[in-house]
């Protein structure tokens, strides 16, 4: 493409600029973003903390 990014690294001598191959910035952006909107609906385990709301380690 010839967009913004694809001259950034050619503007900062650093080759070849910006090239997403196959679109896996957007693949593991997305990927990333579910995954941290499902740890946050999810919230934390179980037992990890004590009714005074202090942090109970679980055994190794």
């Amino acid at each position: 493409g010839g967009g913004w990014l694809s001259q950034l690294g050619n503007t900062w001598g650093l080759g070849h600029g910006y090239v997403d191959f196959a679109g896996s910035t957007v693949v593991h952006a997305i990927g990333g973003y579910a995954a941290m909107a499902l740890a946050i609906i999810l919230g934390p385990r179980l037992g990890k903390y004590t009714p005074d709301g202090k942090i109970h380690a679980f055994p190794a």
